[in-house]
């Protein structure tokens, strides 16, 4: 028997990828690399090519930023004094040469009054302040002696000690009590005295505090007053 040829297989056909492109040669896809590596390079040498002058010129902006807010302050400084002196002068600017005076002179007699009831006030309240003043300083240093002349009693007696004495710092220790005692005296005449002005005491202090402030204040408006008439003078030529 002879067998029969098998059938040759049909040849296969690529449809899906009949538009791709065929692969290019060596050649070509060199090309485009060296290219890019080309271009690489001349923007590298681009780079350490630019020149010295250009990085100076960017550089000088910023040091005159530093310099800049340093002027303004300096300017400033006068403008501020200006608006203070007008700021004294405006509220005496509708008032007349002769009302200017007058006011002038009422506040002259007001601070002489003032000042005479101040020197009243201080001759009760500035012994009294002096006294509470002394109290206050010798209370603490008698706290503080009691509490050193009760170690020197333990130190020098001890517990039961009364036989080995030491004459010298026994003696110091009598002066210190007498010392102390001399404090206790001090301390009981001024609270004696503060006791006795408990009630008049904080009057006189308020009112020493409330004419000292009126005192500082109408010397204050009459150098505003004076400075208006010296303004105003000015102003319409009217010499003295």
């Amino acid at each position: 028997m002879t067998q029969e040829p098998l059938p040759l297989p049909e040849p296969f056909e690529d449809t899906s990828d009949e538009n791709i492109p065929l692969p290019v040669s060596n050649e070509e896809v060199v090309e485009p690399v060296q290219e890019q590596e080309n271009f690489f390079f001349d923007d590298q040498n681009a780079m350490q090519e630019q020149p010295v002058a250009d990085v100076e010129f960017q550089e000088q902006p910023q040091s005159q930023e530093v310099l800049q807010p340093v002027v303004p302050v300096q300017q400033e400084a006068p403008q501020v004094v200006e608006t203070v002196n007008v700021i004294t002068t405006t509220m005496y600017t509708d008032l007349t040469l002769d009302q200017l005076n007058e006011r002038l002179n009422k506040l002259q007699n007001r601070l002489k009054q003032n000042e005479k009831d101040l020197k009243a006030n201080r001759k009760e309240y500035l012994p009294l302040a002096r006294v509470k003043r002394t109290l206050e300083k010798d209370q603490q240093k008698l706290r503080r002696r009691e509490a050193v002349i009760a170690r020197k009693k333990v130190i020098l007696y001890g517990v039961n000690n009364y036989v080995d004495i030491d004459e010298e710092k026994a003696k110091k220790l009598s002066e210190d009590l007498d010392l102390l005692d001399g404090l206790r005296l001090s301390v009981q005449h001024c609270e004696d005295v503060m006791a006795a002005n408990k009630d008049r005491f904080p009057i006189l202090e308020k009112t020493n505090k409330i004419l000292t402030d009126t005192n500082k204040d109408l010397k204050d408006d009459i150098a505003e007053i004076k400075a208006a008439i010296e303004q105003y003078k000015r102003d319409h030529n009217i010499e003295d």
